[in-house]
């Protein structure tokens, strides 16, 4: 199993889930955790639960794929998929009047908005 218990070889994905929670690192978690099992899915998703959902957002091949009907287990992992983002260079067209990001749960149950 990837998430590893006492005694056992240490490994990239533990490495990265006992230091501080980043963008950066859960870009790494994503592609480590790409190809788990059902089980190693549901200990990773035990550990980045503790991470700020704003830096979980969901990959875009992830999304493609789901969006395409090939759901895959490492897909539960994000709590998020931004649907359009601008917001720090502007970059982008507005959404709405004032509004420059949009945001889902992977479920469809909860949305964000910001401008």
């Amino acid at each position: 199993m990837i998430i590893m218990g006492a005694g056992e070889q240490q490994n990239p994905l533990k490495s990265l889930l006992e230091g501080q929670p980043t963008a950066a690192r859960w870009r790494e978690v994503c592609a480590l955790g790409e190809g788990l099992t059902d089980g190693e899915v549901k200990a990773l998703a035990a550990a980045v639960s503790r991470w700020p959902v704003a830096i979980r957002e969901m990959p875009d091949a992830w999304w493609a794929d789901w969006s395409a009907g090939k759901e895959r287990p490492w897909h539960r992992l994000a709590a998020h998929r931004v649907l359009h983002h601008g917001l720090a260079t502007g970059d982008g067209p507005r959404l709405f009047d004032g509004v420059s990001s949009a945001a889902l749960s992977p479920d469809y149950r909860l949305a964000a908005l910001a401008g």
